[in-house]
């Protein structure tokens, strides 16, 4: 009696495949090849265990090559199916395409349409509006901008809703046009602002170099009015110019007591020494006066006049 082991390698395809007998067939040979205990302690058992494992193999070669015999045919057809299916497909695909193609230029042509009109209209908003995210004017190269392309703005490009468009366009102009009114005003007055702060400070400019020059022709005057009154007669320093000349002319009979020209000569240095202050070093004839002391005093360092 063959055992399932056999039984199963000489099987035909009828008999293992497409019955639904296969999970039983596999059952029975489990059962069949775990049912007698291998001792695998000794060699014989161990070469008994091998024995019975290679017979599973060999059965399911046996099987398996039984079906590949059987479903090559069948691959090959699927695959002339499968290419037909591809051709029915894509044939089919290009007939829809084909049949329907009026319907849809006619929908690519009303979804261009109607981009067009939405474009015209966001255009025609913005062009409308004449300040920015500020809440600013815009500038007068801008404005202008937008009233030139609002005045090239096509009505028929608004399509069935052209009569709005033509509302809002000469709303949009008119928004613009008091725009660059508002812009031209304000940037006239920006400018005569600007010219009023220029001449103002032109001015105080002119203003203070007339302050500055009206005290240097007062304290130059005070100086000279200082100078005069210490050349006066009465002055005890005073020499006139016709005893100068005399003393020049002849020699002192008191040589160690004669000073008038050197005490002219003095005089004559410190009146250089105060206008000179006063023309050049900023100061008034009082304050010129106070240096020169200072000076003949020793009391400025690394100064001296000599008389």
């Amino acid at each position: 009696m063959k055992t399932q082991l056999e039984t199963a390698a000489g099987l035909t395809a009828t008999d293992l495949f497409l019955n639904g007998s296969a999970q039983d067939r596999i059952d029975a040979i489990r059962t069949e090849a775990l049912a007698e205990v291998f001792d695998v302690t000794t060699d014989a058992g161990r070469k008994a265990c091998i024995s019975q494992a290679a017979k599973v193999t060999k059965t399911k070669t046996a099987v398996d090559k039984v079906g590949k015999a059987l479903v090559e045919p069948l691959k090959a057809d699927a695959k002339k199916v499968d290419a037909d299916r591809k051709l029915y497909r894509d044939g089919l695909d290009a007939i829809k395409t084909e049949v329907r193609r009026p319907v849809t230029e006619w929908e690519e042509a009303e979804a261009a349409k109607a981009a067009k009109i939405a474009q015209a209209f966001s255009d025609l908003e913005t062009n409308s509006e004449a300040h920015n995210f500020t809440g600013e004017l815009f500038s007068m190269a801008v404005l202008e901008a937008k009233l030139e392309r609002l005045e090239t703005l096509e009505v028929a490009d608004f399509g069935d809703e052209a009569a709005k468009a033509q509302e809002l366009i000469f709303a949009g102009k008119t928004k613009i046009r008091a725009a660059i009114q508002q812009r031209k005003d304000a940037d006239e007055l920006a400018e005569l602002r600007r010219a009023k702060e220029a001449q103002d400070a032109a001015d105080e400019k002119a203003r203070r170099d007339k302050e500055i020059a009206d005290k240097a022709i007062a304290d130059h005057e005070a100086a000279k009015a200082d100078e005069s009154m210490l050349r006066t007669p009465e002055n005890e320093a005073y020499v006139s110019p016709a005893d100068r000349a005399e003393a020049n002319k002849a020699p002192s009979k008191m040589p160690w007591l004669d000073e008038s020209p050197k005490q002219n000569t003095a005089l004559a240095i410190n009146a250089a020494f105060i206008d000179d202050l006063v023309e050049f070093g900023g100061v008034d004839a009082g304050q010129a006066r106070l240096i020169l002391e200072a000076i003949k005093d020793g009391r400025i360092r690394n100064v001296s006049i000599n008389y």
